[in-house]
């Protein structure tokens, strides 16, 4: 995206389930939340691409880790996170009844000195770029850990998405 975006907002969340509530469907709200928090994005001509892995560990219910590459301009992280809450409270709200903007996660990066980014902004212009990327690249690589995801998990049960790569589009 830096090669048609000048700057490019990086957003990392983990969507849980109400823990005493058990989900029937799981797959119908992960994608009522892409298309939602999607067409927000569309409405305000944000061009973006996204990534998603389903994990289960320890709970009833799996969560989702998403990924957001969000073209930067206007809208700062913080107007795109509370969307992204109200969003997901509201869809799990309908299936249990029950409400929380702590259903969503904001996941920092961890920096090199030990202070912590909320989200990230990278610019292609920035004499650090390859370095910024290559640690938002070990970032992200959270997503890939195996021990948490089924390699197969059979017909119509994905353990991971992504929006379609067209460059500039």
């Amino acid at each position: 995206m830096t090669e048609c975006h000048p700057f490019v907002l990086i957003l990392r969340y983990d969507l849980r389930f109400p823990q005493y509530a058990q989900f029937q469907d799981y797959r119908h709200a992960l994608q009522n939340f892409m298309n939602s928090f999607s067409v927000y994005l569309k409405r305000r001509n944000i061009h973006y691409h996204y990534v998603w892995v389903k994990e289960i560990e320890s709970s009833v219910n799996p969560h989702y880790h998403c990924v957001f590459i969000i073209s930067a301009g206007q809208y700062s992280s913080y107007f795109l996170t509370c969307e992204a809450q109200n969003i997901w409270s509201r869809i799990c709200s309908e299936s249990s009844g029950y409400a929380s903007d702590s259903l969503l996660h904001c996941c920092p990066r961890i920096l090199r000195d030990g202070s912590f980014q909320w989200d990230v902004l990278i610019s292609r212009d920035d004499p650090n770029f390859e370095v910024e990327l290559r640690d938002i690249f070990y970032w992200l690589s959270y997503l890939a850990k195996i021990n948490t995801k089924t390699l197969n998990p059979g017909r119509g049960n994905r353990w991971w998405g992504s929006s379609r790569c067209d460059l500039c589009g």
